[in-house]
């Protein structure tokens, strides 16, 4: 789905094309300054900088809603909450003020920065089109009360699934941002999704976190998983009321990236 599996390590394909895009950006840079002869690794570095603190105060600007509420998170820059159209605007108009002073020659850095680019938005873009072409499997699972419920029965309504389990401590450490999420976005269904395992399991996780969470659902054969080809947890898939697929994020969930897809869903 959205990973690519290396032993037990799930990498996030979004990674993944961000790495891929970089390492062109870096040798493209390589081979201009072996043509050139001279370096260009501090401008390199410099574009790189501004692109990413510009990208994530973007970011945060744009969800400072969620942010004010946990206002260290905004410097935890290891979690995805980045603008990228953001970011690639200040990279490039960094490189070509810095260009304009004779600082280096604007075109090396600048066909360095499109070749990497061009790698890491056309990847992101061929797996973003693949991704939502998934749309809600008619899938039945099992509620705390072991009745049998339709992930159908929800439709109507945009929803969110979460992949989850109890020994997965990314996904312990999200619960309360999708328990609030839950509690102020009624319009939504947040079904959350336990993977493989057994109803006293679940039940005594949710007591001992205190957690008050609506549409807990069993998964004991991880069908879910199955079906979207997901790698790791948490998984959380985002649907239109249609059914279709939105987003799929690989990984734990900040408030603000939840917020985020949140906001995205209702545009």
């Amino acid at each position: 789905m959205d990973a690519i599996q290396i032993g037990r390590l799930a990498l996030p394909t979004s990674a993944l094309f961000l790495l891929l895009g970089l390492t062109t950006f870096f040798l493209v840079t390589r081979w201009w300054e072996k043509r050139q002869k001279r370096t260009f690794e501090a401008s390199m570095w410099w574009t790189l900088i501004t692109g990413v603190v510009v990208a994530r105060a973007a970011f945060v600007l744009m969800n400072w809603s969620a942010y004010r509420q946990d206002w260290p998170s905004i410097f935890y820059l290891w979690q995805d909450g980045y603008a990228p159209l953001a970011g690639i605007f200040a990279a490039l108009l960094f490189a070509v003020l810095h260009a304009v002073r004779g600082k280096h020659p604007q075109g090396p850095m600048l066909s360095a920065m499109g070749a990497g680019l061009a790698v890491w938005l056309g990847l992101s873009l061929v797996a973003t089109e693949l991704a939502t072409t998934h749309d809600l499997p008619d899938l039945v699972l099992a509620d705390l009360q072991q009745e049998p419920i339709s992930l159908h029965e929800y439709s109507g309504q945009p929803i969110v699934i979460n992949l989850w389990a109890t020994w997965c401590p990314p996904c312990r450490r999200e619960m309360p941002a999708f328990q609030d999420a839950q509690q102020a976005n009624t319009d939504v269904h947040f079904l959350f999704v336990n993977q493989r395992e057994a109803i006293a399991t679940v039940q005594a996780f949710l007591d001992q976190e205190e957690l008050d969470l609506s549409n807990v659902l069993l998964d004991s054969g991880a069908t879910v998983a199955g079906h979207f080809g997901s790698r790791g947890m948490p998984t959380t898939l985002f649907f239109d009321a249609d059914g279709r697929m939105l987003n799929a994020h690989l990984g734990e969930l900040s408030r603000a990236q939840l917020h985020h897809y949140l906001k995205q869903m209702n545009n």
